[in-house]
């Protein structure tokens, strides 16, 4: 008698088999990209063998699976069993989309309720509104500091990833300030030719160097960072300062003005009925 999974699989490993990526691509990798990644819709099915190496299942007839070993190129056909069941993983490759089932229940339930197809629709929807009001905006400029900031955070953050000796294109320093979204930005072109400008002006100042067409900040971009920061924080006090100035004369004008009697405030608490109540012996005597 068969198990509930066993059942399952009779009744999906068929129906995956029959668009399996094996038949559609039998010599050439998955493509992932461009148009035809886009027209991609194929599953991938394969077990783990007894030696760590990986086997495709070809086909699946009566409870027998046809594997393609990836090692040996070998193929051979076993009968179905807790063993194989267990180590039997479906992955679909839908247009750009590779999804991992993490059992024969995950993928049943998917197939059935489509679940996980709406919410990569769902996705794909949000991505293409926010691409469209992303490239209704005007995108502003950073300036040389800023982009120099940018430049630094990123080697700071990333000194295992970015090699000391090779630095950073426009193209990824560009992405990293305004997201990959720029890509396909009608002004993407008048955007990096100004990241470009100011990146000039940096090796001008020697605050970065160029090797090939990538980027580095040099120690000199440290020291540059701050001393500007050191002065915007100048100037701001300076601001505040001249501020509270002009608060300061607007007040004693009008106070000036009030003893002045230029400009008249009219009385808003007579307190002299209530002074000839409790102190009537000081104005009896100065009357």
């Amino acid at each position: 008698m068969h198990s509930y999974s066993e059942s399952l699989y009779d009744w999906l490993l068929p129906i995956a088999l029959k668009n399996t990526c094996i038949n559609k691509f039998p010599h050439d990798r998955i493509p992932r990209s461009g148009e035809v990644g886009k027209k991609v819709n194929c599953y991938l099915v394969s077990t783990k063998n007894p030696d760590g190496s990986n086997s495709i299942v070809k086909d699946y007839k009566n409870g027998t699976l046809t594997l393609y070993n990836l090692k040996d190129k070998s193929t051979q056909e076993v009968n179905i069993s807790k063993k194989f069941i267990n180590s039997i993983s479906i992955e679909h490759f839908y247009s750009y989309y590779d999804i991992e089932f993490k059992n024969i229940y995950d993928f049943a339930f998917n197939y059935i309720t489509k679940f996980i197809y709406i919410k990569i629709n769902i996705n794909k929807l949000v991505n293409i509104l926010s691409q469209y009001f992303f490239n209704k905006n005007t995108l502003i400029a950073k300036n040389k500091i800023e982009i120099l900031r940018y430049l630094l955070e990123i080697q700071y953050n990333n000194r295992n990833h970015l090699s000391i000796s090779k630095g950073i294109d426009i193209i990824s320093l560009s992405t990293k300030i305004h997201s990959t979204r720029l890509l396909t930005h009608p002004n993407k072109d008048i955007l990096l030719n100004k990241i470009r400008l100011c990146l000039d002006a940096l090796i001008y100042s020697e605050d970065i160097i160029k090797k090939d067409s990538y980027y580095l900040a040099t120690g000199k971009a440290i020291t540059t960072i701050e001393n500007f920061d050191r002065e915007e924080r100048r100037h701001n006090d300076l601001k505040k300062l001249q501020r509270r100035t002009l608060y300061l004369t607007f007040i004693l004008i009008i106070v000036g003005l009030i003893q002045a009697q230029v400009i008249k405030i009219p009385t808003i608490f007579d307190f002299s009925e209530i002074s000839h109540k409790f102190f009537p012996y000081y104005y009896c005597h100065h009357q």
